[in-house]
């Protein structure tokens, strides 16, 4: 958790800085990301991988520089847990589970390592951190009412350019949000005598996909 915060503070509080910077090309990319996602919270203490649960991201980012990126992303999620696919004892007692949509947007910026898309055409590839701020909207898995909640997305990830116009990579994002109430358990809530909420932590939801994006150049005439 700690070390999600100083990813987190180092990526936001350095990402004012690109708006000052001036370059001679815009670089635009439009683009999508085919995940896997996972659930922690109060029906599980560790990330659930072995879950599936497929969500679809459409994004548009944009290069302010070589080192600075940040994207627009639009995702839908669908997010499940079920005690009975764990089988552990306290799990098959509790038998609890969940199932919620999840439709997000967010802002995210991005802190590439290397010079990527640089002047030094040799630099194909970067590993990168992302933070950013996201809203969301859900369904309450017990009467179908539509909630809405706030996440810190957290990540890091590797893209590379497959030529001139085309970029392809992989994410992990990690979403804390701000809600217990994601899996529909909260507090000091019971499930079958057995306690299943915890008022010391909220929920989270990951994702772990496979990004395609366009490349679009545009060039800023200088003003004379």
């Amino acid at each position: 958790m700690k070390v999600a915060i100083l990813i987190a503070t180092f990526v936001l509080y350095n990402a004012p800085k690109l708006l000052a910077q001036k370059h001679e090309f815009g670089i635009h990319e439009y683009g999508i990301t085919l995940s896997n996602s996972f659930y922690k919270g109060s029906l599980s203490s560790i990330p659930t991988y072995a879950d599936f649960n497929p969500c679809v991201t459409f994004f548009y980012r944009h290069n302010f520089n070589p080192v600075w990126a940040a994207r627009t992303q639009l995702s839908y999620t669908s997010l499940s847990y079920s005690d009975k696919d764990w089988g552990t004892p306290v799990a098959n007692i509790r038998d609890a589970s969940f199932s919620t949509d999840i439709f997000e947007v967010g802002e995210v910026f991005e802190y590439n390592f290397f010079d990527y898309r640089g002047e030094n055409k040799r630099v194909t590839w970067s590993p990168y951190l992302a933070a950013g701020l996201s809203g969301f909207l859900y369904k309450a898995s017990s009467n179908s009412e539509l909630l809405y909640g706030f996440a810190l997305p957290i990540g890091f990830g590797l893209k590379s350019n497959l030529g001139k116009q085309w970029n392809a990579g992989i994410e992990f994002l990690a979403r804390k949000t701000l809600t217990d109430e994601l899996d529909s358990v909260s507090g000091l809530t019971s499930v079958n005598k057995i306690q299943a909420g915890d008022v010391s932590r909220t929920d989270w939801f990951y994702s772990l996909g496979l990004t395609i994006s366009y490349t679009k150049y545009s060039v800023n005439c200088p003003k004379y």
